[in-house]
């Protein structure tokens, strides 16, 4: 995966010297986040496989036209990840929420667009990204014993790699909105048991690109 964000990064070198005006963005929205394993997540008479999280992306971007419908759009964002997961506490048998997983990074994807005619765009293209900070709120809900607080970033690579893939519109005054899907292709966890923290991450926001002059 390395290899091919390296390429992507040479081709997009290259790409430039045939580039119409480049113009540059902001984006920002919402993400669901998810990761493959959960703490417990062997016991399944007591946690369930890991949910969905809630968290925030935002960044900036630079668009750069090629001949044709094509573009390159490499992208500079904060990303807050990670996933929920329930668990069984006492002796009750209600499931509820007992392991939060906070991922924070520095993600920079590189997006080839393809831009269909009337404002819609389809995209794909790796992306690296660089943990910031990690915890881990483990929550004890009806014991009386509160939650603990665990900085993880001790126990994560500093770095992962994962694929993107999206659609989206863009509007005349270039406002737009745009969906995207993004796998991790490799582990985070950086420990020694068998344990799998690969996320998954699902992302709706509006962008706003200033519009440049066409050479």
């Amino acid at each position: 995966m390395k290899k091919i964000f390296l390429g992507s990064l040479l081709l997009f070198c290259s790409a430039i010297t045939y580039a119409q005006v480049p113009s540059i963005g902001l984006k920002a929205g919402m993400n669901a986040a998810t990761t493959k394993d959960g703490f417990g997540s062997g016991l399944q008479d007591l946690f369930k496989n890991p949910n969905f999280k809630a968290g925030l992306t935002a960044g900036a971007f630079v668009h750069i036209p090629l001949p044709g419908p094509i573009a390159i759009q490499p992208e500079l964002l904060f990303s807050s990840e990670g996933s929920l997961q329930d668990g069984q506490i006492g002796a009750s048998n209600t499931y509820v929420n007992v392991f939060k997983i906070t991922m924070n990074y520095l993600q920079i994807p590189v997006m080839f667009q393809y831009n269909a005619p009337k404002g819609f765009y389809l995209e794909a293209g790796p992306q690296i990204g660089f943990l910031l900070s990690s915890e881990l709120e483990n929550k004890f809900p009806g014991t009386g014993t509160g939650s603990a607080n665990i900085d993880m970033k001790e126990i994560l690579k500093g770095s992962n790699f994962a694929i993107a893939g999206g659609l989206g519109y863009n509007f005349k005054s270039g406002i737009g909105i745009g969906a995207r899907y993004t796998q991790g292709l490799s582990n985070p966890y950086d420990g020694p048991d068998d344990f799998k923290l690969t996320g998954s991450n699902i992302y709706l926001g509006l962008h706003y690109r200033f519009l440049g002059k066409k050479k």
